[in-house]
């Protein structure tokens, strides 16, 4: 396979995972309660249907495929299947992983501040203002982690695979 195709590639699908990070980002932010869904929805409609196998509106991604086509239909056609059959990003398990990562930590954070309250109205005092604390302010930065890394390691696999066709 060219080199120029590959390389190219790997520059687009980083530009990818740049839109992907800030879609994820975007979601967490606005306190999303299907983040799942609507990322998943994100990259079928705007990534791969928007722009890489995009037949109304010319870029550089379809162009790329284009020349990958052309160069080798075979190849192209893998691509393809590869790329719209890996089209979830995060699934239902993810979802729950995330939420209960969020909520554990945040719960042994909560049980160590009261056990360690001498006095029970002082250890209740602390218990909520550690819930306060911990859904106030950690509870955001901790899902955009836990959810760019969930996607991040997808991306990462779909390019894997797109290479090995590739290369």
């Amino acid at each position: 396979m060219d080199a120029y195709l590959v390389d190219q590639f790997k520059t687009l699908w980083d530009e990818v995972k740049v839109m992907v990070d800030f879609e994820t980002k975007r979601l967490v932010g606005m306190h999303d309660q299907n983040i799942v869904k609507k990322l998943n929805g994100y990259y079928v409609y705007e990534i791969l249907r928007g722009l890489w196998f995009s037949e109304s509106f010319p870029n550089k991604y379809n162009a790329w495929y284009a020349a990958l086509a052309e160069a080798d239909h075979l190849r192209a056609e893998k691509v393809e299947k590869i790329l719209m059959k890996n089209n979830a990003l995060l699934d239902d398990n993810d979802e729950d992983r995330l939420v209960r990562n969020v909520i554990t930590g945040g719960l042994t954070g909560t049980g160590l501040f009261a056990a360690l309250a001498k006095k029970p109205k002082l250890a209740l005092f602390m218990l909520g203002a550690a819930l306060i604390t911990f859904f106030f302010t950690g509870n955001e930065n901790k899902i955009i982690a836990e959810a760019q890394s969930l996607v991040t390691k997808r991306l990462n696999e779909i390019e894997d695979r797109v290479l090995e066709v590739l290369e």
